[in-house]
């Protein structure tokens, strides 16, 4: 791809952590690079796990979520076979060069593994 092109683009990080553990999930983007995320899938290994707050590290907030009211994973996660459901975004979530979106997370009873993938398009500035 030329600098410049946008290109479809998934971004991805795993996390495993302990029955009421916490952990975070990590999106980095590259000093090059540009990235829009349109919708973004979780798919848990067992157990169950919320999202206790989404920011980049300039401290932009991407939710109102806490530990005290967090988004349910089942809101992403189907219960009976563990599809992956879409969280769609209205408005692309714009990330720039150098950034990275973390995720963080709480579980639920049982240790499990965590996989989050954001769906987009990225292009390099370089």
């Amino acid at each position: 791809m030329a600098a410049g092109d946008w290109y479809p683009f998934f971004l991805v990080d795993r996390i495993t952590f302990a029955a009421a553990g916490t952990g975070t999930i990590e999106l980095v983007i590259g000093s090059t690079e540009e990235f829009e995320g349109e919708e973004m899938f979780a798919v848990v290994s067992s157990g169950t796990f919320n999202i206790t707050r989404v920011q980049d590290q300039g401290g932009k907030g991407y939710t109102n979520a806490d530990a005290g009211d967090p988004i349910p994973g089942a809101l992403l996660v189907t219960a009976l076979d563990q599809r992956s459901m879409a969280g769609k975004f209205s408005t692309p979530l714009k990330l720039v060069p150098n950034t990275v979106l973390n995720i963080d997370t709480t579980g639920g009873t049982d240790t499990a593994t965590l996989d989050i993938v954001m769906r987009g398009k990225k292009r390099s500035l370089a």
